[in-house]
């Protein structure tokens, strides 16, 4: 009797609504709860159970079959059936509380009804366990058996030997790099190998002829050595000779030129307050390129000397250079430039949007001279640049700029037009009300020359 009742489980079956919604087999033995909490044995939506009620207890070894007053149900015991009524009236249960527990056999079946929900429950021997699902053979590792072990080993090995090769080859310090001593000799003439200049015997057929050409070169290439060193020393007096040249010509002449008297040149005469009988302008009267003046009205001169219409006293030198002349140029006078400068009319723009035109031109009229500065820059390159440019761009909600390009250019110079859009994007209108609102903006460009 005790071996049935370690080998026989509970069966519990769930009917609800006159249909069968689960079916369970209580391997473990534990006790089996039913509500309508998630954490019941047996869940089951219902407002009228409690959350969880133990309806087979387990103790003791045996299940307890714990019902209530507000429950109905039999027990079936072999032939003898029980309902609760009567379990209650024989005091078969034992009442803990609101429950009553009564002790069921291995042979007990059932049933408790909850409204209209029916637990059916009986003792069964368990069914054997079913058996672990496997994978097919090929998937099992069939393939294994059918690798020739040879073939396999040696493939290892193989693979083992060249791990192990380059392991040894990466643990492997670095050769020294050879200094230039250490090469050999045979590997230099190699690298390096020299240039012989073959010279042919007497026996081989080319006699002392050959032997004193190559004595004969020899020769020259010392004689060109010493000509070196004479065309160095020609150098050297070139330029003496070059020094010499230019001292004789020039203001240099007069510096370096002499007097009558024995204490030096004409320029030592005048340092010292006119110590020999030679002057200044005798020294000049040589040189043909200078000219020289007198207090007494001698002139100033370009060419041989002589004096002429047009010419100034040292003392009128002063007067002339205010007045804007000396010796009859007009090198002191003002040189007036004309000015060039540009016009630039602005035409009424089109305007698609909300946004008053009005305001669109105060705006571009309170920028135009930025818009003249990008013409007037390329107007002094091209004095008769002018024509008309059409840019249409687009004021977005917050009244900058969002997009700006050239609808037409009948100037033809980029360099305005891409200068006036980059100061364009940058420019910022009234808020349109009613979103972008797209400007087409005409500008007429002519050239204007003032003083």
């Amino acid at each position: 009797m005790a071996k049935e009742v370690d080998i026989r489980i509970l069966r519990i079956g769930i009917i609800q609504g006159g249909r069968i919604i689960e079916e369970r087999l209580i391997r473990k033995r534990d006790t089996v709860s039913i509500g309508a909490g998630a954490g019941a044995t047996f869940s089951i939506p219902m407002t009228n159970l409690p959350k969880e009620y133990p309806l087979f207890v387990f103790k003791g070894g045996q299940y307890h079959l714990s019902f209530t007053d507000a429950m109905a149900g039999s027990v079936t015991i072999k032939d003898s059936n029980f309902d609760f009524n009567s379990i209650k009236a024989q005091k078969l249960a034992k009442k803990t509380g609101d429950s009553y527990h009564y002790p069921m056999p291995t042979e007990s079946r059932g049933k408790v009804v909850l409204g209209d929900v029916t637990v059916l429950f009986q003792f069964v021997l368990p069914p054997p366990e079913p058996p672990k699902p496997q994978l097919p053979e090929l998937a099992r590792g069939y393939w294994l058996k059918k690798i020739d072990k040879p073939y396999a080993v040696t493939l290892g090995a193989t693979f083992a030997v060249h791990v192990g090769f380059i392991l040894a080859i990466q643990a492997a310090p670095l050769p020294k790099e050879p200094t230039f001593d250490e090469i050999p000799n045979r590997i230099l003439k190699m690298i390096l190998p020299e240039k012989t200049v073959e010279e042919k015997r007497p026996d081989e057929g080319g006699g002392d002829e050959e032997i004193e050409d190559v004595k004969e070169v020899k020769e020259t290439k010392k004689e060109s050595k010493g000509g070196g060193e004479a065309a160095k020393g020609m150098g050297r007096a070139t330029a003496a000779e070059v020094k010499n040249k230019v001292m004789g010509t020039g203001i240099l002449k007069v510096i370096g030129s002499l007097g009558t008297g024995s204490d030096g040149g004409a320029l030592a005469d005048v340092l010292k307050g006119g110590g020999g009988s030679a002057s200044l302008e005798g020294a000049l009267s040589g040189i043909g390129t200078i000219g020289y003046a007198t207090s007494e009205g001698q002139a100033t001169r370009l060419g041989a000397g002589g004096t002429g219409e047009g010419a100034a006293t040292i003392g009128e030198l002063g007067t002339a250079a205010a007045a804007g002349k000396v010796g009859g140029g007009g090198v002191g006078e003002a040189k007036k430039e004309a000015k060039i400068t540009g016009a630039i009319s602005a035409m009424a723009p089109e305007v698609d949007g909300s946004l008053d035109s009005g305001k669109i031109a105060s705006v571009v009229k309170s920028r135009i001279r930025s818009v003249q500065d990008c013409y007037e820059k390329e107007l002094k390159k091209n004095p008769k640049l002018g024509g008309k440019i059409t840019i249409r761009f687009t004021i977005g909600e917050d009244g900058r700029v969002s997009d700006a390009r050239i609808e037409n250019d009948s100037m033809g110079n980029s360099a305005v037009a891409d200068c006036i859009l980059a100061r364009l994007r940058h420019w910022k209108f009234p808020k349109p009300e009613g979103g972008n609102v797209t400007v087409s903006y005409p500008f007429v460009f002519a050239p204007s020359s003032g003083g």
